[in-house]
């Protein structure tokens, strides 16, 4: 999630960028035509321009992030042996750049995730005093021979729907593993470390995308959020979204689904569909920049569960395909041919006009 506010950021600086490239191009074409530089450093200048916006093309499709981290050497070995797809979430103050994590590591989230976050406070703080609300309804601060104390709330005492909506969107967001530090006292969640740092393995984790049973249509973030905080709500068993489906759909197990390729830009799945069926992807849901096609066909992305995505199949194997297509991207990246083909067509007029001059005065000669 947070790696696509790069790309979100990124595409509104294309359009300027692109714009700027075609002033540049204008003025040394004029310049050119004025006599004002040779035609050697006209076409120094296209070349360096030229390599200059490949560069630049280049840098945009391959965004990273910064990949100093800090978590302990022991808890980022175990997280690269697991070559599953899964989500991060971390309470910790260490960053964790290199492994996805359904918080925002100081980005600017989407309004859709906002609404998340409030509903939900998995980016609070968890420090002694202020406790994130996922964790602070495992326990209880007591006192005991003037000693303040942390004690354990058993399960069967928490509040079953706070409880229940918590684990549904850990699941929902295909969050494999927990890191805090303080415990966690719930039998959904399997111990993994408990030195210093604990380390949590969510045993009823989903997939990154996956076929929901049936669809609902509810109209607002409150009317959504209090379906999700139903006792018997679960993310497979039905997609809440905001208008109306394109048809109907059927549950059904036979139903696969398998990441080919994945990124920040762009997203390939192949699907094999028994019966009309909606599949939720647990990604932010970005009706500015994100494309859905099958079989090379656009399709409609619809905002699944208020912050997600979901699109809706008919029978058959199919390739779907996320592309994230802003509009200002697209306007850069056809402004960024059009000014490489300006300068190839005046590096060819320059020389025919070169030719011409240097024949001219051969023959007045």
């Amino acid at each position: 999630i947070a790696l696509q506010q790069d790309y979100y950021k990124q595409a509104l600086l294309e359009t300027a960028s692109a714009f700027g490239f075609i002033i540049i191009t204008f003025l040394i074409i004029r310049l050119y035509t004025r006599h004002k530089i040779t035609g050697g450093i006209f076409a120094m200048i296209v070349l360096l321009l030229s390599l200059i916006d490949l560069l630049l093309v280049d840098y945009k499709l391959d965004i990273k992030h910064n990949n100093e981290n800090q978590i302990p050497l022991e808890i980022s070995s175990m997280l690269q042996e697991d070559d599953s797809r899964f989500r991060v979430f971390s309470t910790l103050s260490e960053p964790l750049n290199d492994y996805p994590s359904i918080l925002e590591c100081g980005y600017v989230p989407l309004n859709v995730m906002r609404d998340f976050y409030a509903e939900t406070g998995f980016n609070e703080p968890d420090v002694a005093g202020m406790r994130n609300p996922f964790f602070s309804k495992y326990a209880r601060l007591v006192s005991r021979f003037g000693e303040v104390l942390e004690e354990p709330i058993p399960v069967q005492y928490i509040d079953p729907a706070r409880l229940h909506f918590d684990r549904s969107m850990l699941d929902m967001l295909n969050v494999k593993y927990i890191l805090c530090n303080s415990p966690i006292y719930d039998p959904e969640y399997r111990t993994l470390s408990d030195s210093g740092i604990y380390i949590y393995e969510n045993m009823s984790i989903l997939p990154r995308a996956f076929f929901v049973d049936s669809v609902a249509v509810l109209s607002g973030r409150r009317a959504i959020f209090d379906a999700m905080k139903a006792p018997d709500y679960y993310p497979k068993k039905v997609l809440y979204i905001e208008k109306l489906p394109p048809f109907q759909v059927f549950g059904d197990d036979s139903n696969t689904v398998a990441f080919e390729y994945y990124s920040g830009r762009n997203i390939v799945l192949n699907v094999d569909v028994k019966q009309p069926a909606a599949l939720l992807l647990g990604d932010a849901y970005y009706s500015a920049g994100w494309r859905a096609y099958v079989d090379g066909k656009s399709i409609d992305i619809y905002q699944a569960n208020h912050f997600l995505r979901s699109i809706f199949l008919q029978q058959g194997r199919h390739k779907v395909e996320f592309r994230f297509q802003p509009l200002s991207f697209i306007i850069g990246w056809w402004t960024s041919i059009v000014v490489f083909g300006l300068l190839i067509v005046a590096m060819i007029a320059s020389g025919i006009y070169s030719f011409w001059l240097s024949s001219s005065k051969k023959r007045r000669a």
